[in-house]
C-alpha cells in the first residue's frame, strides 16, 4: 500500500513538472 501511494504522489509530481514545463514553452512572458 505504501509504495502505491509514493508511485502516485511521484506520478502526480511527474504531471505537474510536465505541465508547468508545457506553459513556460507556450507563454514564456509568464516566467517574467
Amino acid at each position: 500500500m505504501r509504495t502505491r501511494i509514493t508511485f502516485i504522489i511521484c506520478l502526480c509530481l511527474f504531471a505537474v513538472g510536465r505541465a508547468s514545463a508545457q506553459w513556460a514553452v507556450i507563454d514564456p512572458s509568464n516566467i517574467a
